[in-house]
């Protein structure tokens, strides 16, 4: 009798640590979904996450994953000022085959001797290709840099193509700084212009003129300054054959 007893009462405790064990291992689950200081894609993705990488076959967009256009804040930005049709409709991004909107970054690195800013209208007559980045974004890291870095390799020695990077920040502006602009773009060894756009007062001009999606956005400007392309992410073959194709077909 009372080594039953006695077994009926480690039964009971036993089930007790059970439960208590599930009950805080919900908790802690819960906790770490929800805090904000603990945000999902910086706890998977560092921003020197596929630094150096050089893909030619990824996707002509990147997964949703890699894009940062957290929630609709980068829709909000972008879009343009509500009306009783806009308000009905999703954002629509992008500029092709309108005029390049000036620049006006906050910030420039790797000037040309003797500049204090750039803007559009300084390479008129030449091809841009204009980068949009944000220091933590994985999708900037896994797919912009690398065509950046190839393209950039690829024209090499044409100054008919013209190669510039802005940080258009729009999220995380204790992360996504000026000089963490300026770190990432040493981290590539890019010489390029390389600005920065966004305060926390005041998210990117750039990015809302250009209506870009997010980050990472990549525009393709010709030489008459028409934006030809914009979207997340250019495959760097294609991206070469449309370049290409501008320089020939503006040929003066």
């Amino acid at each position: 009798m009372v080594q039953a007893k006695a077994n009926a009462n480690k039964g009971r405790l036993l089930s007790f640590l059970v439960v208590t064990f599930v009950l805080v291992v919900a908790a802690c689950v819960s906790w770490h979904t929800t805090s904000s200081d603990n945000p999902p894609f910086l706890a998977k993705t560092k921003d020197d996450i596929g630094v150096g990488k050089k893909n030619t076959t990824v996707r002509q967009q990147p997964p949703a994953s890699d894009q940062h256009n957290t929630n609709s804040t980068a829709a909000r930005i972008s879009a343009e000022p509500a009306t009783a049709a806009s308000t009905a409709r999703q954002p629509q991004f992008g500029i092709r085959g309108r005029p390049a909107p000036s620049l006006q970054a906050d910030r420039w690195y790797n000037l040309p001797r003797g500049k204090k800013s750039i803007d559009v209208t300084d390479y008129r007559g030449k091809v841009i290709y204009l980068y949009g980045f944000q220091s933590w974004c994985p999708g900037c890291h896994r797919y912009g840099f690398p065509t950046l870095t190839q393209l950039i390799g690829h024209y090499k020695g044409n100054d008919d193509v013209v190669f510039i990077a802005v940080q258009t920040t729009f999220e995380g502006y204790g992360m996504n700084t000026p000089e963490r602009a300026k770190e990432t773009a040493d981290r590539y060894g890019l010489s390029i212009p390389v600005g920065h756009s966004g305060a926390p007062d005041q998210p990117s001009a750039v990015m809302r003129r250009y209506r870009t999606g997010g980050t990472p956005w990549t525009v393709i400007i010709d030489r008459e300054g028409t934006v030809r392309f914009n979207d997340f992410h250019i495959q760097p073959a294609t991206a070469v054959v449309l370049i290409d194709q501008i320089l020939v077909s503006n040929d003066p």
